[in-house]
């Protein structure tokens, strides 16, 4: 026992609690500066082996050259990426319109049109694809998107952008609707009221009043939409081709920066691997400029709001004034909107007896052309919101068509043999995938779950606004918006290369550890800072330090967040492809025997099954069924375990 209680007869001495404060403080601030460390070291790596091959390629003839020939010796020997990033730009402007046109519209039905009762179904929908492995997606393009481009194509090809384009579009439309709808519930009622109020119309209400006072929530979606467009790697790996060539049909086979590094990463050696991780510098680069575009939109959005705060408590007087003053002349324009109908129509036969008696031709003209440009505007209106109908139900057919297609195609082919029995040429089986996925989760939470806890703790507890709580902040939100590829990247030169590890599960493991950390910090923070600071200030109030109220009041009390947070965690691990096929390998078809042994997981299973295994597309859509299986029931988990949240039993 401590002496500073024994010496007290058993009880804690302001030193021994001012010690455990300390300490206690002293291990978050560490699980903190774990992702600015983690950030800083992918950054160093990747310089450091990537930006000695662009010296030795040349700036300018790594960034702009025509021609990609690996081919160390070789007469014809070049690395220009030029064919890789026009085709990666191609490919994300396409899927951005695509994604905005589908994505915009669908947040817009479910905000205004669509009926109350069937809105739940379509949410749970959206949530539901959004955690849908791209390699699923990936799948569906490959089994039924690349054959329909085949045979309209002109060339037999259905490969190519439109392709990865059509597949793109779809993969960031849930993630376009959930922020656009988020932005759009934020905006005040009384804006969409008053323009009704105005005489607007329904449709001029929304589309000239609610959408423009939400742009910067838009804008911010299609900004994530990008960013998820140009880091995707297996879908677009699946459809895009495979071949480095200068992009000049929308059908024709392709190479993107991702799918050029997913493919050759492997393999690899020489100048040849130092000029694919230098793509992946490009690639860090480009997401973070897009992260800092991200991140200037939501503090410009942040900003608008305090000022809008700061001025309603400032002048509160002032505020109730100018609010009733819009109150009471809504309530008089709504009184007379009625009245207004008939009044128009009394001035119309006005004119048109003045014009049969005086013949006041221009007159008349005047007031006609002046009806005649208020139908056409209200039919403009009426054609934007004919359009939100047209692109929402595409977009809901397509997401219910990926669901149906891969059920009907894989369903037939599920059985306990090809679950859990012994691998063959003939009847192959997910078993080495189950039990190497089920590792993966292991060593990934084992190492996520304390830090990404410890984390949200100091930033919900003890962080104030300092230069190193910014840090750790803009650490998190890059860490989220760098791409899988980059993360395998990482992961090969870390542990592969340096440790000497080769391809194995723990490299793999480690490597998705700091992949799920944004995740789990975002919503456990979120978590912590919803409980009530009464039950802090009540915790102080009977005697109890900072530690033991974060671990006896606040922790129980966002218990409920934190499971969500290991559970989403748990479905990125289960989804990700990208970063594991540089990190465990491509397919084993035995099981692990040590965490340092190389592996498989579920999503690679598809992917191998999909695109080499002789005849086993069917296979894939089964593999995938699985996939969706356990997506379906970790949703439902999570759903489950935020409801109990909201009644007041999260804390366990």
């Amino acid at each position: 026992m401590d002496k500073s209680i024994k010496n007290t007869g058993g009880q804690i001495t302001p030193k021994y609690l001012k010690l455990r404060e300390g300490a206690a403080k002293g291990v978050f601030i560490l699980s903190s500066a774990f992702s600015v460390i983690a950030l800083l070291s992918i950054f160093v790596f990747l310089c450091i082996r990537g930006l000695p091959a662009i010296a030795e390629i040349g700036f300018f003839n790594f960034l702009f050259g025509t021609s990609w020939h690996p081919i160390e010796g070789a007469i014809n020997e070049s690395y220009g990426i030029m064919p890789m990033l026009l085709t990666t730009l191609a490919v994300t402007l396409f899927a951005a319109i695509g994604g905005i046109l589908l994505g915009l519209s669908t947040a817009l039905f479910i905000f205004k049109f669509c009926p109350k009762k069937v809105v739940p179904f379509i949410k749970q929908l959206i949530n539901l694809l959004a955690g849908i492995p791209s390699v699923i997606y990936g799948l569906f393009g490959l089994m039924l998107i690349v054959p329909i481009l085949r045979a309209v194509s002109s060339n037999f090809v259905g490969h190519g952008i439109l392709a990865a384009s059509i597949i793109l579009s779809i993969m960031v439309l849930p993630t376009i609707v959930a922020i656009s709808l988020n932005a759009l519930y934020a905006v005040p009622k009384h804006i969409y009221e008053g323009a009704l109020a105005l005489g607007g119309t329904k449709e001029q209400a929304l589309f000239k009043a609610v959408v423009p006072a939400a742009k910067n929530g838009i804008i911010a979606s299609i900004v994530l939409a990008i960013a998820r467009a140009i880091g995707e790697t297996m879908a677009v790996i699946m459809v895009i081709g495979g071949t480095p060539d200068m992009p000049t049909s929308l059908f024709q086979s392709l190479e993107t920066m991702t799918a050029i590094i997913a493919r050759n990463a492997g393999y690899a050696d020489g100048l040849a691997m130092e000029a694919l991780i230098a793509i992946g510098v490009v690639l860090f680069l480009f997401s973070l400029i897009i992260n800092f575009v991200f991140m200037a939109i939501k503090s410009m959005g942040e900003r608008k709001l305090n000022d809008e705060k700061a001025v309603k408590k400032g002048v509160p007087v002032l505020g109730h004034i100018r609010f009733g003053i819009v109150w009471f002349f809504s309530k008089i324009a709504m009184g007379l909107r009625w009245g207004f109908s008939k009044i128009k129509a009394s001035i119309r036969w006005f004119f048109c007896v003045t014009r049969i008696v005086t013949g006041w031709e221009k007159m008349w003209d005047k007031i006609e052309n002046k009806w005649t440009s208020s139908s056409r505007a209200k039919a403009k209106f009426m054609a934007l919101r004919m359009c939100v109908y047209l692109f929402a139900a595409i977009a809901l057919a397509a997401l219910i068509g990926i669901i149906m297609f891969v059920l009907m195609r894989g369903v037939p082919h599920l059985n306990l043999n090809f679950l859990f029995g012994e691998y063959s040429l003939d009847a192959p089986t997910l078993r080495p995938a189950i039990i190497g996925t089920l590792m993966l989760i292991g060593i990934a939470l084992s190492i996520a779950a304390p830090i990404g806890v410890g984390t949200a703790i100091f930033l919900s507890e003890y962080a104030s606004k300092s230069k190193f709580t910014k840090y750790i902040r803009v650490a998190v939100e890059t860490l989220a918006g760098i791409p899988s590829i980059v993360y395998g990247l990482f992961g090969f030169i870390m542990f592969a290369a340096l440790f000497g590890w080769g391809f194995s599960m723990l490299g793999g493991g480690i490597t998705l550890s700091i992949m799920i950390l944004p995740v789990i910090i975002r919503t456990t923070e979120e978590s912590l800072l919803s409980v009530p600071k009464i039950y802090r200030e009540g915790s102080f109030a009977i005697g109890a330090g900072k530690v033991r109220t974060t671990f006896r009041v606040v922790l129980p009390s966002a218990a409920g967040g934190i499971v969500s947070s290991l559970i989403l965690a748990i479905g990125r691990i289960i989804g990700e492809s990208a970063a594991l096929l540089l990190t465990i390998g491509l397919l084993s078809t035995v099981v692990p025997n040590s965490v340092l042994s190389g592996g498989t997981s579920l999503s690679l299973a598809v992917y191998y099954y999909g695109s080499f295994f002789p005849d086993g597309q069917n296979y894939a859509a089964a593999a995938a069924v699985v996939l969706l299986i356990l997506v379906v029931v970790l949703n439902l988990i999570a759903s489950f375990v935020g409801r109990l949240l909201k009644k007041g039993k999260g804390g366990f």
